[in-house]
């Protein structure tokens, strides 16, 4: 493999590597309860040793803002196609604890706003 080549793979991969542990700020829903926007990306990435989920919204005043996907927000984004361009809410609805009540999470509502370009 010639010089120029790895250099330019090199280049491609420090710039994979850094888009996936750089992320726009987090979406604080304790603080604002409903975040809404057009899905930039959607990707996993490591996180002190454990893979997370994420989606990038780019809200209407085009700043970009993390959420960082748990259970309840798969099973929504799953269940409504949710794609990348697509315009979507979501809404913190509080913790809520599991069936035998032995523990609690975030629970979230999503809603697809528009369909984006597929």
């Amino acid at each position: 493999m010639t010089d120029d080549k790895q250099t330019k793979i090199n280049e491609a991969l420090d710039k994979s590597q850094q888009e996936a542990t750089d992320f726009p700020p987090t979406w604080d829903y304790k603080e604002n309860k409903i975040v809404m926007g057009k899905v930039a990306s959607m990707h996993t990435a490591q996180v002190d040793g454990e893979t997370r989920e994420v989606m990038i919204l780019e809200q209407g005043d085009g700043e970009k803002v993390t959420v960082w996907i748990n259970t309840v927000l798969q099973s929504f984004i799953k269940r409504l196609g949710v794609v990348e361009s697509d315009m979507v809410a979501v809404r913190f609805e509080g913790t809520k604890s599991n069936k035998t009540g032995s523990r609690t999470y975030n629970n979230f509502t999503m809603a697809v706003i528009e369909k984006g370009k597929e």
